[in-house]
């Protein structure tokens, strides 16, 4: 489907989410891409100007092995999941928030700021490799040096961790649903997402970001446990696989608490007495 196709049918589009492959990827642009972030995860939104329609789009994407999570996500919160063809899904029957213009109009002024700072970079700083003023919400460019065959057992595995959270999840009581399991689910697939983008050489993997995710994974997990809505084994079974993946990643340090600690810390405060 071209950028003419795509805009005429985000311009007739009021109560749908299109999800279009290319490549690696899926796609949700415009009104799309409003509609699932406010149902599903709120991946980061782009911006591009296309100049054969000679207009802005947004749009956001994640890895094609994402697809089935969001599909079973849709049937779970009784949406319809419809296959056009091999790159083309729809999804509907899913509450129309209004709010859409707005929306827009934050995103494109979130673009034009970042814009602004890379474009006040003067060109020698740019030519020395020194890069521009962080955003606030964007992520600093910390890397390290990962072998691609560690980079890709370690998204596989992280893999496994998130289909495992996200199955395990659902399971929970509805009142914790909406806080604590988006959380930890938006957690689990934004590092898995860029991850993922690391291992097909898209992005270059941010340390300072993962060690945040990890830990905040983490602290949900263990307050899971507390709260008795995972048995110890379930958070032994992930916290250990989750090393595994901090150690091949070389995350590993004393910022977040592992399965070998369970023993001392069972008295937490927030465990039932």
């Amino acid at each position: 489907m071209n950028s003419l196709e795509i805009q005429k049918m985000e311009q007739a589009n009021h109560a749908e989410i299109h999800l279009l492959r290319a490549g690696g990827f899926m796609h949700a642009y415009n009104r799309s891409a409003f509609h699932f972030s406010r149902h599903f995860f709120e991946y980061e939104v782009h911006c591009k100007y296309v100049k054969k329609i000679n207009a802005e789009m947004l749009y956001l994407g994640f890895p094609n092995s994402s697809l089935p999570q969001i599909q079973t996500m849709a049937q779970q919160k009784k949406m319809n999941f419809t296959k056009v063809d091999d790159n083309h899904f729809v999804i509907t029957g899913f509450l129309v928030y209004s709010d859409y213009d707005l929306w827009k109009r934050e995103k494109f002024k979130a673009h034009a700021e970042k814009s602004a700072v890379e474009d006040s970079v003067p060109s020698e700083q740019k030519n020395s490799g020194l890069e521009p003023p962080a955003l606030p919400n964007q992520k600093p460019s910390h890397s390290c040096d990962i072998k691609p065959a560690q980079m890709m057992f370690a998204t596989k595995e992280f893999y496994e961790c998130t289909r495992y959270i996200v199955g395990r999840t659902s399971e929970i009581s509805r009142s914790l649903r909406v806080s604590i399991v988006e959380r930890i689910r938006n957690a689990c697939l934004d590092l898995y997402h860029h991850l993922d983008l690391c291992q097909h050489g898209l992005e270059t993997f941010d340390k300072e970001f993962s060690k945040k995710q990890f830990i905040q994974i983490s602290e949900i997990l263990r307050l899971l446990m507390d709260l008795k809505q995972i048995s110890k084994e379930q958070w032994f079974y992930i916290s250990d696989k989750l090393l595994t993946v901090k150690k091949t990643l070389r995350l590993q340090s004393g910022d977040s608490r592992v399965a070998g600690d369970a023993a001392q810390e069972s008295s937490s405060p927030l465990a039932p007495g």
